[in-house]
């Protein structure tokens, strides 16, 4: 199978990883490529948003501060922000400092009014079917380099791994320890189409590896 492109890792990679343990058959390959994909799958909701570089046009609200926040990380760069429509002038806003892209956010020092909020009726005097105005709309390019990107494998090379390391090492420790132990609890199923492994039961390390990349995931 070929990887996609939400893959954190290789099966080329995890065996370097893995060099000088318990040796893995290459006829579990297939196997290992489906916990990649699945356990990839898992850390991007663990984290809270999607981690390979990509293009995306976030619609968002603000609470009325100087800041919004756009929902992946790191931000690379920021193409435009409308609001209500209409672009602004890149002058009108600040994304590229180092906290700024880290943490996904866009920086306007007159503030971001905020959004109109209303209901389509009322309910014993209780506004019920909330809506929520979203006025601006920022398009964005955020994300990282994978290690499954075909550019890193291509002969020359045309793209660079910028994956965090520690990603991929929680990654990496995730599926050992999932192959490791796919007949004992904590796994509750295990076969080529997919896996499902209970989040407490991840190793205390992937958790604190994970930790500083975890967000709450912006509606």
């Amino acid at each position: 199978m070929t990887l996609s492109v939400h893959a954190l890792t290789t099966v080329e990679r995890l065996r370097i990883y893995n060099l000088g343990r318990d040796e893995i058959p290459p006829v579990q390959d297939l196997l290992l490529e489906s916990l990649i994909e699945a356990i990839s799958r898992q850390v991007e909701r663990h984290v809270g948003y999607h981690l390979e570089k990509r293009t995306t046009a976030d619609e968002t609200h603000s609470g009325g501060g100087q800041f919004l926040k756009v929902r992946n990380r790191p931000v690379i760069t920021v193409t435009t922000v409308k609001e209500n429509d209409s672009a602004l002038a890149a002058a009108d806003y600040v994304w590229d400092r180092e906290e700024f892209k880290e943490r996904g956010l866009v920086y306007r020092e007159s503030g971001w009014p905020a959004a109109r909020v209303g209901a389509r009726g009322t309910l014993d005097f209780i506004p019920v079917d909330w809506r929520v105005a979203y006025p601006y709309k920022v398009t964005y390019d955020a994300g990282y380099v994978l290690p499954s990107n075909p550019g890193v494998s291509a002969n020359p090379p045309t793209a660079t791994i910028s994956l965090e390391p520690d990603i991929e090492l929680a990654c990496w420790r995730l599926l050992m320890a999932t192959y490791q132990h796919r007949d004992k609890e904590g796994v509750t199923s295990i076969s080529l189409e997919g896996v499902t492994l209970t989040f407490d039961r991840w190793p205390k390390d992937v958790k604190e590896l994970l930790a500083p990349y975890r967000i709450l995931a912006v509606a």
